[in-house]
Order: C-alpha cells, then structure tokens, then sequence
C-alpha cells in the first residue's frame, strides 16, 4: 500500500501501518578519526580557490553563547582561523560556483560534495537522489542511478565517511 507521501505502508496482522522510511547519510567526522583520515585535508580540496586561499587567515565570528541571567541567547564575537568549519565555508560560499559539481565526477565524491554543501544536514537516499538530479540535470543521463542502488553505493563507502545516520527506534526514546 501506498499512502500520499509516496512512503510504502506495511500491514501485518493486529499491528497499525508504519512508513518505510529510507535511510539518512551524513559525513561521520568520527570515522576519519577511526580511520587515521584527515576530514580538514579532504574537505579543503573542494574549497574553491578564493577560499583556499584564505586558509589560515583570521576571521571574526558570531558564536551563540547563553546569557543566564537575562535567559536568551545572545551573540558574541569570537575570532578563529577561516575555514576552521568547513562546512560553513563550502555551503556559503564554494558550493555555489556552477563547477562545484559536474556530471565528470565520481558519484561519491558528489554525493560528499552535496553533503558539505547541506552544511552535513542528513540526506536521505531519496533527497540525494533529487539532489543529484537538480545538480546534474540531463548530463545525469546513463548515470541516473536508483535509490536502491545508490543506498548500495553509499552503505560501501570506504573513502569518504558517508554513514547511514543511526536513529534510536521510536519506542527506545520513551523512558
């Protein structure tokens, strides 16, 4: 059965529907670690130019900070090496330029491009799928590849540490 989201319903006897849900991928910063892998190196090699060039420079910041005694949060500035968040960087700046992505490139490595640009926000197999069609268009052409597949692709990741994002089940965060 399928309901109006498009998401596949299963039926068992005696139990209410529940969405199949596919799964979300984020960049693991822990995996690099694990893997004695530099994310900074990584992530740096698809700054554009302008921003590599600025690496090492200072820059200045607004940080949230909790200001208990008037109960809100506030902004202070802070001064930190540009680029020392490179996910803010790409997103807002390299991610932009219309060669960010080509049809060329490897599809993990757009895949990982497309997950700096999300700042990491976790992408699941379906959005990346559109993702990689918005990007990619009709130069997509053979490679468009389906959700199934691509979920294949990116559970056998092995460079770039793209994980499934691991949520606790409903029920386990009911205590």
């Amino acid at each position: 059965m399928i309901d109006d989201s498009g998401d596949t319903l299963e039926e068992t006897e005696g139990e209410v529907a529940t969405a199949q849900v596919s799964p979300s991928y984020h960049i693991d910063l822990s995996w690099f670690e694990r893997a004695n892998r530099s994310f900074s190196m990584l992530a740096q090699a698809r700054m554009c130019e302008a921003c590599r060039e600025k690496l090492g420079t200072e820059e200045e910041v607004n940080e949230p900070v909790v200001d208990k005694k008037r109960g809100k949060v506030v902004f202070k500035k802070k001064k930190v090496a540009f680029g020392s968040n490179p996910f803010v960087v790409i997103r807002d700046c390299c991610s932009k330029a219309r060669d960010y992505i080509r049809a060329d490139q490897p599809l993990l490595e757009i895949v990982f491009r497309l997950l700096l640009a999300s700042a990491n926000q976790p992408l699941s197999a379906e959005r990346l799928h559109e993702q990689l069609i918005e990007w990619l268009g009709s130069a997509l052409g053979t490679r468009d590849v389906p959700t199934a597949k691509l979920q294949r692709v990116l559970d056998a990741d092995r460079f770039y540490g793209i994980q499934r994002l691991d949520l606790p089940e409903a029920g386990a965060l009911e205590t």
